[in-house]
């Protein structure tokens, strides 16, 4: 099944936080602000809003990049 056919599986706002364990920035909250299509996947941009405490020096660097996260790169945050 295709993005086409489907409905984004998040909402704008929605807190979210990155599950791949490759990523450096792997566990740090974001909140999402926009959702576009990008060929068959949904693509999700946000920004960080909590640090994990081992990834605090990263925390003034990841505050000046929006995150595009692809819907597999992300898992619901509760």
């Amino acid at each position: 099944m295709t993005a086409l056919q489907t409905k984004p599986r998040y909402r704008r706002g929605q807190l979210l936080k990155v599950l791949r364990e490759d990523l450096i920035y792997n566990g740090v909250v974001i909140k999402v602000s926009e959702i576009n299509r990008c060929w068959d996947k949904w693509l999700y941009v946000g920004h960080c809003i909590h640090y994990p405490k081992n990834l605090r020096h990263y925390q003034n660097n990841a505050n000046r990049h929006k995150w595009a996260l692809f819907e597999e790169e992300l898992g619901e945050y509760d």
